[in-house]
C-alpha cells in the first residue's frame, strides 16, 4: 500500500482574518502547484485524499487536480498542524483498501516521513514523497516499515 504525502504550497504570511488557518497560497505557492501538476499528479490514482481543513491545504488540493477514479477526499480537522503520532493514528483509522494521499503541514509531516523511513527528512513547501508499506490494512501501519518510491521537490 502507498502513502502519498504532500506539504501544502507556499503561503502568504498573513490572512484576511489574522488567523493562521485562513492563510491562502502566495503567487510562488500557485507556481509550485502548477509544477507538481505537470510532474506528478497524473500518476496518482486509486487514492483516498485526507486533507487538513486549512485554507492553504484545500487550495493546494484544488490546484493539483487529482481526478483519476476512484477518488475520494476527506477534510479532517485533526490534520491541521497534526503531530507525527496524530498522523499515524489517522492512517490506522482508515478503513479503505485505497492508497492514502495526505495533504498537511509541517512539522508533523516531516516528522512522520522521518519516522516512516528511519531517517531525517524535511519537507519543503509543496514537496511530495510517496512511501510504500507492506501491509494489508491501514490499521497494521507501524513506523519504520516504509520505503521511499517517489518524490518531488519544486524548483520555485
Amino acid at each position: 500500500m502507498k502513502i502519498h504525502v504532500l506539504r501544502h504550497a507556499k503561503t502568504n504570511a498573513e490572512s484576511f482574518s489574522g488567523k493562521d488557518k485562513d492563510r491562502k497560497l502566495s503567487t510562488k505557492g500557485i507556481k509550485q502547484t502548477t509544477s507538481f501538476l505537470k510532474e506528478k499528479s497524473k500518476s496518482i490514482t486509486n487514492v483516498l485524499v485526507l486533507c487538513s481543513f486549512a485554507a492553504r491545504t484545500k487550495e493546494t488540493l484544488s490546484l493539483i487536480d487529482i481526478k483519476k477514479e476512484p477518488f475520494q477526499k476527506r477534510y479532517l480537522d485533526e490534520l491541521y498542524l497534526a503531530s507525527c503520532s496524530e498522523i499515524e493514528n489517522i492512517i490506522r483509522e482508515q478503513k479503505t483498501e485505497n492508497d492514502l494521499f495526505i495533504i498537511g503541514h509541517n512539522f508533523g509531516l516531516s516528522d512522520f516521513v522521518s519516522k516512516a523511513l528511519f531517517t531525517d527528512f524535511y519537507l519543503k513547501t509543496c514537496e511530495y514523497i510517496c512511501l510504500e508499506v507492506d501491509i494489508e490494512k491501514w490499521e497494521d501501519y507501524i513506523e519504520g516499515a516504509a520505503v521511499k518510491i517517489d518524490s518531488f521537490r519544486p524548483t520555485t
